[in-house]
């Protein structure tokens, strides 16, 4: 006798809040919706898949970790420990625990990660914390602490931080911060703070050679616009910013100007650390100061659809 599989019905728990938000949990997602907003995660990877906010849609990708750089002219004599003694391009996650709560104002939402690379004892336990309110608005903590089980790690890494994308329609940067040239923590002497703007093809730095480039310190507002509402970011700490039309990896294979492939998205990247430049290809290295390590680090931040006018108004 031929038995058929019985087709099995996600199991599906819906709950009303008191702040008009509802929750909606199925199998392999979390859904937080009402009010014209609606915020989606994977509870098999953790990682946030929409922010929908009156039926505009602010995100490709949600925030993942992330340590790497397009290598720089600079880095030559660490790139084949980087890749071949640490691995660290090859970076990956690992969810560890999702839970969420419904709150008096807010839904709560706390994921833990283990966030390391290939084979190596050593990396960071994420700890991330997000609220959302019924006005759209979220509040986001990441707290990174480090793990060495052994001493063979890097005494330097490129970056700490995360790492999203947002569809291409948002093509306009604009941020209260060092610029407006490229800046990096040992190479700022030539900038000053203040609200700059440009568009994202112009955040990018062209070298002969295409690599790292574009980075922007001590920002403590950005606001990625188009025609209509943007996203806007407020740091509770000053981050380091990246805002690009490829990722990394393009970055890495181009080998001459023009040969950028496009992502079809613009590509953003906050640091909470960012290794300066150095002078290590005819020079010393970076300064210890200006090394970024296998450290702890925080990144706390809200964000929110909004215009130029409160970009301003929230300085």
């Amino acid at each position: 006798q031929l038995l058929l599989p019985v087709a099995r019905i996600p199991r599906q728990r819906l709950h009303d809040t008191e702040h008009g938000l509802q929750i909606s949990d199925e199998q392999t997602k979390l859904i937080v919706s009402g009010n014209g907003v609606q915020v989606a995660f994977c509870k098999v990877t953790g990682r946030l898949l929409e922010y929908t906010v009156d039926g505009i849609s602010y995100l490709c990708e949600g925030f993942t970790p992330n340590v790497r750089r397009a290598l720089i002219d600079n880095d030559m004599y660490k790139v084949k420990d980087w890749k071949e003694k640490y691995f660290i391009h090859k970076q990956q996650e690992q969810l560890e625990a999702f839970t969420y709560s419904s709150e008096k104002n807010y839904v709560a939402v706390h994921i833990s990660t283990h966030f390391s690379f290939l084979n190596q004892a050593f990396g960071f336990k994420c700890e991330y914390r997000y609220r959302i309110f019924s006005d759209g608005e979220i509040e986001f903590d990441l707290h990174a602490r480090s793990f060495a089980y052994t001493d063979f790690v890097p005494q330097m890494i490129p970056r700490v931080g995360i790492e999203f994308s947002m569809p291409l329609q948002f093509n306009r940067v604009t941020w209260y911060g060092l610029g407006f040239e490229e800046n990096y923590c040992d190479m700022k002497a030539h900038v000053q703070k203040g609200v700059y703007s440009a568009s994202v093809q112009d955040m990018h730095t062209e070298y002969v050679k295409p690599q790292e480039n574009g980075h922007r310190e001590e920002v403590g507002r950005l606001l990625l616009s188009g025609s209509g509402k943007g996203l806007l970011f407020r740091f509770e700490n000053p981050v380091g910013i990246n805002v690009h039309d490829y990722t990394i990896d393009a970055l890495e294979k181009a080998g001459h100007i023009g040969n950028i492939e496009k992502a079809g998205r613009v590509v953003v990247h906050i640091d909470a650390k960012h290794s300066g430049l150095g002078s290590n290809s005819c020079g010393e290295e970076q300064m210890y100061k200006n090394k970024t390590r296998i450290n702890d680090f925080a990144i706390t931040m809200r964000f929110r659809p909004a215009g130029a006018a409160d970009f301003v108004e929230r300085l």
